[in-house]
């Protein structure tokens, strides 16, 4: 029995550990995938960085356009895209083998148990302050690890907040009224009756219902935390219940979990539709590519408001972008700084941003019509759903007054204990919290 368990722990840890705010859980298969973009050499640089990001076809395309861009402009120095990984913690294994690139890709929500082993501490780096002060106040707060830590350990490069994609097609063929970007979760409930009232839907939504920034933000909204302020459990309260019970419920009438592919599948008459998935920005070209092939209309709109009377609700915001290896000589370090900087400004977006996946990280660039109109086969989605919204903005570090080697396993139980909440399941909220407990006391060394 208990290697049984080990293996459910083992599998649900991939599963946690792999997804973040970046959006790479989304299901990109063929033939909605781009051909990938030509890197362009400079094997007469002087200085030679490597970088590895994540494996999906347009984040490579934008990590090339950046490249290119840079080296066009800086001739001795050459990028070289090196490898790809999955998953942060696949670094322990390059950082010791010598096999880490010079620039990595990080996760807002996932880089804590990382970053002070692996990275550089860009906030000592020339021009920092002033660098850093264009982005969102959000964003820079997911580049510490603990609390109090004022290290800056990746350069952010999107803003993600929560958003509802959603098949304009199957609304206007099931005549039920499409959302607009300021409506409520009453609202939102609403349109989730009259999809799953309508002859051939299978699901009003789909959701990956244990993802860490759609459960912070149901936490919030509902009143719950998982830690006090001096780092005890605050998790077993009469709000986490309420937050349960009530996904439970909800998850029974109205959701499929999945990550897109099912809400994607869209056909015309068909009987196994879904009306809308909850995502980020970085699922957008995925999303829109296969709208175009498959002949349907896609709408997004921000995430509902959750109303408490006249106090808006909360949605969560989050950030992916890259750290550099503490590794690295001096001078790698330092071009690798110029060329991060190159990535995240003005000039830097507007040459990645025809790839769609991102709404840029600093706060000058809101209105840039280089990320807004973003199309793709004649499917255009109004910007304003993944920067206006009326719920307030948080961030997802909430293990931050614990010791980053603990982070991880912390991060581990919210996913087991969320993963309860799906269709289908009978487990007590009783059950889960037990389970969750005991699992901070075994792993985490939390109680």
């Amino acid at each position: 029995m208990k290697r049984v368990f080990m293996m459910i722990v083992s599998a649900l840890m991939c599963l946690v550990t792999g997804l973040s705010f970046a959006g790479c859980n989304f299901d990109s298969t063929p033939p909605y995938t781009p051909p990938q973009e030509e890197l362009e050499d400079n094997p007469n640089a002087k200085v030679q960085l490597t970088v590895q990001t994540l494996p999906d076809t347009y984040e490579k395309n934008m990590m090339i356009r950046w490249i290119n861009g840079y080296q066009k402009k800086n001739p001795d120095v050459g990028i070289n895209l090196k490898q790809t990984f999955g998953a942060m913690n696949e670094l322990d294994k390059m950082y010791y083998n010598n096999t880490m690139c010079d620039i990595v890709w990080s996760g807002g929500d996932q880089h804590s148990p990382f970053s002070q082993k692996y990275f550089v501490d860009l906030a000592g780096f020339e021009g920092a302050t002033e660098f850093f002060d264009g982005f969102y106040e959000t964003v820079i707060e997911t580049t510490h690890t603990t609390e109090g830590d004022k290290g800056i350990w990746f350069v952010p490069r999107d803003y993600n907040a929560l958003v509802v994609y959603y098949n304009k097609t199957m609304f206007k063929e099931l005549n039920i009224a499409e959302p607009k970007s300021n409506w409520t979760w009453d609202e939102f409930v609403a349109t989730c009756d009259a999809l799953s009232a309508s002859p051939g839907v299978l699901n009003a939504l789909e959701n990956d219902i244990a993802w860490p920034p759609f459960q912070q933000t149901m936490m919030a909204n509902f009143g719950s935390k998982y830690f006090n302020d001096d780092a005890s459990i605050a998790f077993d309260s009469a709000q986490t219940k309420a937050c349960y019970d009530y996904q439970q419920e909800f998850n029974n009438k109205y959701t499929i979990q999945g990550t897109g592919s099912n809400f994607s599948a869209y056909t015309k008459g068909g009987e196994k539709n879904v009306g809308m998935y909850i995502g980020v920005r970085p699922a957008l070209p995925v999303l829109a590519n296969k709208a175009a092939a498959s002949g349907w209309e896609l709408g997004c709109v921000a995430f509902p408001n959750y109303k408490r009377g006249e106090e808006n609700g909360f949605v969560g915001a989050g950030c992916s972008g890259y750290a550099i290896n503490n590794k690295s000589s001096n001078e790698k370090q330092q071009e690798a700084w110029k060329f991060l900087k190159y990535c995240m400004s003005e000039e830097g977006y507007r040459q990645a941003n025809p790839v769609g996946t991102l709404v840029p990280a600093i706060k000058s660039m809101i209105n840039d019509p280089s990320w807004r109109n973003y199309s793709a086969g004649n499917v255009t989605v109004d910007a304003d759903a993944f920067v206006k919204t009326d719920a307030t903005p948080i961030f997802l570090n909430y293990y931050r007054m614990h010791p980053t080697a603990s982070h991880q396993e912390i991060i581990n139980a919210a996913g087991f204990f969320w993963s309860n909440v799906k269709a289908g399941s009978s487990q007590t909220y009783s059950a889960s919290m037990s389970n969750y407990k005991q699992y901070l006391k075994d792993r985490a060394h939390i109680q």
